[in-house]
């Protein structure tokens, strides 16, 4: 039986982690040269304080799921710097302003609401250089918490588009716009964290009427009471898909800061969440959410946003790879049996691309986005088949190869399920060098392999948790060509049937980088038909049929940085 062994050196084995890590490098500097993915590490962000009941219980996870991947500014900070330019409302001029003085990216506000025995989280994100929404996603909770789905919700929708933010301004001491110092600042009873100083008496003075423009003294007289007990609630109209309007009226809209907590049960409260729905469904309302009289409200799961896992738009790997091949024949002789094969894994070179190029545009929703090629490539560094003849080993240079392309299309199930349907053409190539004077074709009695086949395929991914995703698929291998085994002068015409199996997880690193280890068996059955030279003849009778079939059985498995957007 022939064997094969990697001859890889120390200068070869240096060379070829040479080569690994200028790939890793490689990816590096595309993710560097990818717009917006060098700002994408780390942005700055405050999380505002949270109007509704059990607000405090929801803004404090939506702070420590940003906090792991972004830097968090301190709520004390922006509530003292806003105090000092006078800028306390939540609205485009206002998030500007503050933004710019902290150099910070991206504001987060929430607001809450209590729909039968669950809650409606309304999140909110402005662009810290424009003040404007950008992002509007919606949570539904049946605890005072954020559940797994929520936690889904927030990598799928509100961390792209945190990705996607422009840098915020210089920390540093500017001139602010006096234009609006009569404004009133935060002077409401409770946690405002403003307290009341000059510029609440400013609030009682002179701009309490001049603030509201026309509005009738009725109006006035019943916002005086209600603010007095909490902040003023912005105009807030909804889009679509739940993207409020940003041209929030720069008096009326919410301010920095929170009153007197709602509490869960507080009828007028209650009042005011029923009339705020009634508008809703006047004006579109929600695309995603169900206003039935039992307050179900579920997550649409094919909005699902261009970050999760199951929706890459390109997923490219490299890396190493170990593969080890074993060949076997059928045969009842027990002198002069085909040699066979029996090699172990090898190390080699392994690039993998999945790409949907329509993915790419975040507005398409259609079925096209999941519609995508892959292509892999994975060559043997360097690898010798050893064959022994009369007590003398004799090492044949080897090449090993595998090429696959082909489409796939992928369907997400629920929020962590996906399921893959692809079909590749393959080109799978053994070839031993022969060129050896000290032997004899008849030496080496393996055929070179050069295996033609369509591959088509199903395979699944389940997300575990944030950081994780494990899956795994088979194939079955519609064999066309073998290359030199089919050959009248080897072993002839053959039924040839194949299978494919692969398992694997992957593990982020960073929110662009991935380590994807797996374990991959692919083996082909060959049944002879009894017309090449090698399965007759062999035992000295001429009718018989010496060799009736073979395996051939490739393992191993990998171990590859992916860079995915």
């Amino acid at each position: 039986m022939m064997t094969s062994r990697s001859t890889a050196s120390p200068s070869s084995a240096s060379r070829a982690l040479v080569v690994i890590v200028a790939a890793c490098a490689a990816l590096c500097l595309l993710a560097l040269a990818r717009p917006g993915v060098a700002e994408a590490g780390r942005k700055r962000l405050v999380v505002l304080e949270f109007t509704g009941p059990k607000a405090d219980d929801f803004r404090d996870d939506v702070e420590k799921l940003l906090k792991k991947s972004h830097s968090v500014v301190p709520l004390k900070k922006w509530q003292s710097t806003a105090k000092g330019l006078n800028a306390t409302r939540v609205n485009e001029k206002d998030v500007k302003k503050v933004a710019r003085k902290l150099a910070i990216d991206g504001v987060v506000t929430g607001k809450v609401e209590k729909r039968g025995s669950r809650y409606l989280v309304h999140l909110t994100l402005r662009d810290g250089t424009t003040g404007k929404t950008v992002a509007a996603p919606d949570l539904v909770e049946r605890k005072a918490a954020i559940s797994a789905d929520g936690r889904d919700t927030i990598k799928q929708e509100l961390l792209p588009a945190i990705d996607d933010l422009s840098s915020g301004g210089d920390d540093e001491d500017e001139e602010v716009d006096d234009e609006d110092d009569d404004r009133p600042s935060m002077g409401s009873k409770g946690r405002s964290g403003f307290g009341k100083g000059k510029d609440a008496g400013k609030a009682k003075g002179k701009t309490k009427g001049k603030a509201r423009g026309d509005e009738d003294e009725e109006a006035d007289d019943e916002d005086e009471e209600e603010e007095e007990a909490r902040p003023a609630r912005g105009k807030t109209k909804t889009k679509g898909k739940g993207k409020r309007n940003d041209d929030e009226d720069a008096d009326t809209g919410p301010r920095f800061g929170r009153g007197k907590s709602r509490d869960d049960d507080d009828s007028g409260d209650d009042d005011r969440v029923a009339a705020r729905d009634d508008g809703d469904d006047d004006d579109g309302d929600r695309g995603r959410r169900r206003d039935d009289d039992d307050a179900s409200v579920e997550r649409d799961v094919d909005t699902i946003g261009p970050n999760d896992p199951r929706t890459r738009a390109i997923d490219l790997a490299a890396g190493l790879s170990f593969t080890g091949r074993r060949l076997s024949f059928s045969t009842n002789l027990q002198m002069n049996a085909p040699q066979g094969y029996k090699g172990a894994p090898v190390p080699g070179l392994m690039v993998a691309i999945d790409a949907f190029p329509l993915a790419l545009n975040r507005k398409n929703t259609s079925i096209t986005r999941n519609l995508g090629i892959q292509v892999v490539f994975d060559r043997v560094i360097k690898i010798e088949s050893s064959l022994v003849k009369m007590g003398t080993t004799y090492n044949l240079p080897t090449t090993e190869q595998h090429l696959a392309a082909g489409v796939i299309y992928r369907h997400l199930v629920g929020a962590k399920l996906e399921i893959d349907a692809s079909v590749r053409f393959n080109k799978r190539t053994f070839e031993i060098d022969r060129n050896n004077p000290a032997l004899t074709a008849e030496d080496v009695d393996i055929p070179n392999t050069d295996y033609s086949y369509v591959d088509p395929g199903l395979a699944l991914g389940y997300v575990m948790s944030d950081k994780m995703m494990i899956g795994g698929g088979a194939r079955f291998l519609f064999v066309t060509s073998t290359g030199q085994m089919q050959q009248t002068d080897q072993y002839g015409a053959s039924t040839v049937l194949g299978v494919d199996v692969e398992a694997g997880l992957d593990y982020q690193l960073a929110s662009k980088l991935l380590l994807r280890v797996g374990g991959r068996l692919t083996t082909l059955g060959f049944t002879f038909k009894g017309n090449g030279d090698l399965t007759v003849n062999r035992d000295g009778d001429a009718t018989t049929q010496d060799v009736a079939g073979a395996r051939d059985t490739y393992f191993g498995g990998f171990v590859t940085g992916a860079y995915v957007f």
